[in-house]
């Protein structure tokens, strides 16, 4: 019924069977009698060795219809699951894993972990000095009005007792109303810097739950729509005088010099300017560009420089600064968060390199050394050369290495062919004999740099790159 089979009779593959099975038997006798169907319990024999498990059966209730649809079609798909568990190889742990587990730190992992060390005592032995100056002044209260994190009350519990006990002796009505500490007087006592205020200026008052009691429905309503106008009055003027300068710094980076190091905070308030409108930095800042990664900063900055390096191969309209191009990024609104338009400047930039690379006449000669360098290796002095016969299969992979050394070595460039296949046909001198394919060729490209200067071409060609008409395809000044 199970799809196990027989229980086997020898010994070593009765307990593999058993070792096996023996938590799945047990899983479902527990499950069982969490339903109260049966009660199982083990029992050793006169030695001490585990040796039946006795199994109660007990009066269960009938189950329903739907419980035994769900059940019979449960049943059915048992044996494809079992041959997929049986199929399923054992991941168990490797040795190499184990040991970089359990082997020393390297020093900067012992760097980094002596830091957070230091880190933490130095804050530990902060909060303990704050902790002992409250405890030794008369005033407990903070001196900036509120306390500190670490400070979980501010009196401890036997003056608490003490002040109610008193309460309690005393009369509600010999107890005056305490009144609150003028800004003025607060910030004399603490040495803050007060408020400025007028001397003609009304006081501060709202309306309290005993005033609005006694109010009709018609008149509560008017305030409420009194005070959503004065809320609405409020955030309006914070909107206007936030904004002309959350423009000008968006303005700022656009114009941001190349080679200078933009502010990741500014760098990402702009990005929300360009991607989600003026009007959701204004209100919610750089929010809505993501959260922050510990790795973030470094990140930019590598992906800045990197386009800034190779910046003669940027698309057409496009930003001489990577701040800069960043927020052009920003203004195709593909991206949700900032790390996203960040991921699409690096695949930007690396296929500008490519471009620059592929140009590059220093990178074939390089590349040249390095393939007859792989030349001298594979004939040796150690090799016995009439013992090597010429290779009858090969893989797609070896094809393409060895059409490319191939290449390299008649002084030719790799990235000028598209792949092996068309490189074997128009090039007789690589035909030397014929090598049949272990699997379908991918006609992939000879030079990884060569496809990625590809591809980018491509994406220029179909548009992937272009900007909105904006203010990115003014005419650029140049640089000073």
């Amino acid at each position: 019924m199970i799809g196990w089979g027989t229980v086997p009779r020898e010994p070593a593959r009765r307990a593999a069977f058993i070792r096996a099975h023996r938590r799945s038997v047990q899983r479902w006798l527990d499950d069982l009698e969490s339903a109260g169907v049966v009660a199982h319990e083990p029992e050793r024999d006169g030695d001490g060795v585990w040796w039946r498990t006795q199994i109660l059966l007990l009066a269960a209730p009938t189950p329903s219809g739907g419980e035994i649809v769900v059940a019979r079609a449960r049943a059915r798909t048992w044996k494809a699951r079992e041959r997929l568990r049986q199929r399923t190889a054992r991941r168990a742990p490797t040795l190499a894993g184990i040991r970089a587990r359990s082997a020393t730190p390297i020093a900067r992992t012992r760097a980094r972990l002596a830091r957070r060390r230091a880190a933490v005592g130095h804050e530990t032995a902060r909060r303990a000095a704050i902790e002992a100056t409250i405890a030794a002044s008369r005033d407990l209260t903070h001196p900036f009005g509120a306390p500190p994190t670490s400070a979980f009350a501010l009196a401890s519990a036997q003056r608490l007792q003490r002040v109610e006990a008193s309460r309690a002796e005393g009369s509600a009505a010999l107890r005056p109303v305490q009144t609150l500490d003028e800004p003025e007087a607060v910030a004399g006592k603490t040495g803050a810097r007060g408020r400025v205020t007028r001397a003609d200026a009304p006081a501060a008052r709202t309306t309290g739950t005993e005033e609005v009691r006694h109010l009709s429905r018609e008149a509560f309503d008017a305030l409420v729509r009194q005070r959503l106008a004065a809320a609405s009055e409020i955030a309006e003027r914070r909107r206007t005088l936030i904004q002309p300068h959350v423009a000008a710094r968006a303005e700022a980076v656009l114009s941001w010099p190349a080679g200078s190091r933009c502010p990741l905070g500014r760098l990402r308030e702009a990005w929300v300017v360009h991607r989600h409108g003026l009007a959701t930095a204004v209100e919610s800042g750089s929010a809505s560009a993501g959260p922050v990664r510990e790795e973030l900063s470094t990140d930019v900055q590598r992906a800045i420089a990197l386009y800034e390096a190779h910046a003669e191969e940027r698309p057409p309209g496009w930003p001489v600064s990577g701040a800069a191009a960043l927020c052009a990024l920003a203004s195709q609104r593909r991206a949700e968060q900032f790390v996203g338009d960040l991921a699409r400047l690096l695949v930007l930039a690396k296929g500008m390199r490519a471009v620059a690379a592929q140009r590059d006449g220093l990178r074939v000669a390089r590349a040249q050394r390095r393939a007859a360098a792989r030349r001298r290796a594979a004939a040796g002095p150690r090799v016995l050369q009439f013992r090597l016969a010429a290779p009858r299969f090969e893989t797609a992979e070896g094809r393409r290495t060895r059409v490319r050394d191939a290449v390299l070595l008649a002084e030719g460039d790799p990235s000028a062919w598209p792949n092996a296949e068309l490189a074997l046909k128009h090039l007789a001198a690589l035909s030397v004999h014929d090598v049949r394919l272990l699997e379908p060729d991918r006609c992939e490209e000879l030079d990884g740099v060569g496809a990625r200067a590809t591809r980018y071409r491509d994406q220029l060609a179909r548009g992937t790159w272009a900007l909105p008409p904006s203010r990115f395809n003014r005419k650029e000044e140049p640089p000073q």
